[in-house]
């Protein structure tokens, strides 16, 4: 039976285990049975444990489950045979520790020696059954590298030294097949190749074979910190460029003589394989640092200089930012004018009495870029003015492009989407090698939803003052003719009857030209805020950072362009003595910043600059989309009645004939409705008030409206708004001058 059990506990089936196997030996003893369910269950781990591993070693997908589940079969359970070996060669000697008097073995004797050894298997079986649940499709197993190597760091802390000893040794080997595959990864990238679903980094290759890096967070170990996982991504692009056969990078860039061997980027990266575990987050990170700041130091200056991307930034505030209306108008202008050309021909191929609305309105991917397309021959005038301008409106030309939003909802970010044209659109640009070292589509997006924030802020303020232009409806045009001295009782009659009408369509409107004259004051003046002293500030601040060195040459001239079209502001931008120590700072020190670095500090300020442009507030983001569609609808209804007073005119002086339609009744409809549309109006400049002075009550209370953050010596610290007060003063003039009789009594 000792035989027997030996064999059963290296792994071998036999009939003493098997369910009901004691009650074929009648002899055995209560006790001894007892014994024997211990050994049993050691028995049943063991051979469990062997055939599992070799489940996982064939269908596992993660390099490091797989060498964990090697490591568990080569060692723990390779020492727990040998314990085996070691326990029959002393039955076999017939040991005296272990052989009694006549030979026998105590059963009670030969457990005491393995049974230390149930709680080890107990918690390997758990752990292989982490990296594969036993009655579970291996296709669907979702424990990754990362789940096992935070599983393996937790169960160093257990309390047990026997589990202790083993997760460290698990761990360290997991630990050392993840830097393996990091290593390989980094590797791979720089020639083009795919990386495993396993790895934290994903790898996809668009339509023009260009390899596109994605950091998937749930897929990160504990001790790779976010600012860590970026800049692997950063030397996982430099080696890309770095190599002459990465796929998909321009013949310009892959001709460089910054190329590297294989040999060379192995040196570079020798430093991650030499580290000891268990691996801390600052380990981590420090020697991730330095072979950044060594392949920058060496190549990357070459290959982006910061002056390029001091360049971009400013291209990219011009264009993204609003700091060129002229742009923002012109694209106003043809969107307007492609709708009004849609809504013109729907109406001709439709019946005579019905009006398309903008929301059945689909536009077309050809029909958006042709939008963009007259934008810039609109502007055409601008270019060749100045060389610094012409220089940006040309990488404008090439890289910006307007998009369908494809997926576009009603969530807060794709809020304003649909506003420019009756599809959700949003504004772009083409994210080319080696610039993508410095922005990701994450930054791309986010100027995206804070262009389209900032250019229907714009465009509602347009529409509104182009009110003013429409001098019909604003006065009588053209005046009355007078009939001086006549004595003609009909002419006379027909002067007076057209004299009052005129009075009475003023009367019926005037409240809603003081509506709007407040809509045009509180737009103003919130474009202004974001455009001065949000925006402008965030900007002097980042740029003092960079240095002046690297300021963009054109930017006073950009002033100089773009000031005739912005509106007065309260007071110049400035610097304040906080930037301008900052700036004496790295004029002393010369810092050599590389693109990580400083695609860092750029996402910072992306950051601070959505959350001060409000963007992160929901309930502000929903009222002033209502207060912005409730200017279009003022705006359009306006002017539809402006189109029905005219044919009520032709019609009175016979030019027209009427049909069996009722102008005088749509006339006095749509005057009733512009009245509707001011109140509604009326209403959102209240709402409006009343939420940023609750936004700035928080941030007076250290709400959710403030901006924190712990930042080292040389770090960038991103400008912090100091509210909306100022804003609050401006607007509250628009509330109290809309008049006694407009506003209700409280």
């Amino acid at each position: 039976m000792l035989h027997e059990i030996l064999l059963a506990l290296s792994g071998h089936p036999s009939p003493l285990f098997e369910p009901g196997g004691q009650e074929n030996f009648p002899l055995i003893t209560s006790t001894e049975s007892a014994l024997l369910r211990k050994l049993g269950r050691l028995a049943g781990l063991n051979r469990a444990l062997r055939g599992h591993i070799a489940r996982v070693s064939q269908v596992s997908e993660s390099p490091v489950c797989k060498a964990v589940a090697t490591s568990i079969r080569q060692s723990h359970l390779t020492r727990f045979q040998k314990h085996i070996l070691e326990v029959e060669k002393q039955i076999l000697t017939k040991d005296a520790a272990r052989v009694g008097a006549y030979n026998i073995v105590p059963l009670a004797s030969l457990l005491g020696d393995f049974e230390p050894w149930t709680r080890p298997l107990e918690w390997l079986w758990d752990l292989t059954c982490l990296i594969l649940p036993p009655n579970e499709d291996p296709e669907h197993s979702t424990c990754t590298g990362a789940a096992l190597l935070d599983r393996l760091n937790r169960d160093t802390k257990t309390g047990y030294p026997d589990i202790r000893a083993m997760a460290l040794d698990l761990l360290a080997v997991a630990e050392r097949a993840w830097l393996q595959q990091l290593n390989q990864w980094l590797l791979q990238a720089a020639h083009g190749t795919t990386s495993t679903s396993d790895f934290f980094m994903e790898t996809t290759l668009d339509d023009k074979r260009l390899a596109n890096f994605t950091i998937v967070s749930q897929r990160a170990p504990t001790f790779l910190a976010r600012p860590a996982a970026e800049s692997v991504l950063f030397i996982g692009k430099l080696l890309g460029y770095l190599s002459g056969d990465w796929t998909g990078v321009e013949q310009t860039l892959a001709a460089t003589p910054l190329q590297m061997s294989r040999l060379e980027l192995a040196q570079q990266l020798r430093p991650l394989l030499s580290l000891g575990s268990p691996v801390s987050q600052s380990q981590l990170s420090l020697t991730i640092s330095k072979i950044r700041t060594s392949l920058a130091t060496q190549v990357v200056h070459g290959l982006l200089p910061i002056h390029k991307i001091a360049d971009t930034i400013g291209s990219l505030r011009e264009f993204f930012l609003i700091a060129r209306p002229s742009f923002v108008d012109a694209l106003v202008g043809e969107a307007d004018n492609t709708m009004l050309s849609r809504l013109a021909r729907m109406k001709a191929s439709q019946a005579s009495d019905s009006n398309p609305t903008l929301a059945s309105i689909t536009m077309k991917e050809a029909e958006v870029n042709s939008v963009l397309s007259r934008t810039w021959a609109a502007l055409a005038p601008w270019i060749g003015k100045e060389s610094s301008v012409d220089s940006r409106m040309e990488w404008a030309r090439d890289n910006l492009q307007l998009q369908i939003s494809k997926g576009a909802n009603e969530e807060q970010e794709s809020r304003f989407h649909d506003l420019l044209l009756a599809t959700p659109t949003t504004l772009t640009f083409r994210l080319r090698p080696p610039l993508d070292l410095f922005l990701t589509l994450d930054d791309v997006h986010t100027y995206s939803i804070i262009h389209t924030y900032l250019l229907s802020i714009r465009r509602g303020h347009l529409h509104l003052t182009n009110m003013w232009r429409q001098s019909a409806i604003r006065r009588e045009h053209p005046a009355t003719a007078r009939s001086p001295r006549s004595t003609d009782k009909g002419v006379n009659d027909a002067m007076k009857k057209k004299r009052e009408r005129y009075t009475a369509r003023m009367g019926q409107i005037r409240s809603m030209w003081k509506t709007a004259s407040a809509a045009v004051f509180v737009l103003s003046e919130l474009g202004n805020y974001m455009a001065t002293e949000v925006i402008d500030e965030s900007w002097a601040t980042l740029q003092a950072w960079i240095g002046p060195e690297h300021e963009p040459q054109d930017e006073s001239r950009m002033h100089a362009v773009t000031s005739s079209s912005r509106p007065p502001s309260q007071s110049n931008t400035q610097i304040d003595s906080t930037q301008v120590s900052m700036q004496g700072t790295a004029d002393k020190e010369h810092v050599i910043r590389d693109p990580e670095v400083l695609s860092q500090a750029h996402r910072r300020y992306l950051q601070v600059l959505k959350q001060a442009l409000l963007l992160a507030d929901d309930g502000y983001t929903k009222i002033l989309r209502t207060f912005l569609t409730h200017v279009d609808y003022l705006v359009a209804i306006v002017s539809r009645l402006q189109e029905v007073q005219h044919k009520v005119d032709l019609l009175d002086e016979g030019v027209l004939e009427g049909g069996t339609h009722n102008y005088t009744q749509e006339e006095n409809d749509r005057a009733r409705d512009v009245r509707q549309a001011a109140t509604q109006v009326d209403q959102d400049i209240d709402n409006l008030t009343t939420r940023l002075k609750a936004i700035d009550g928080d941030r007076l209370k250290g709400g959710p409206g403030t901006i924190a953050g712990q930042f080292g010596p040389s770090d960038f610290v991103p400008w912090d708004g100091g509210g909306v007060d100022r804003l609050l003063m401006r607007l509250d003039l628009a509330v109290h001058d809309k008049g006694p009789e407009d506003v209700p009594m409280r």
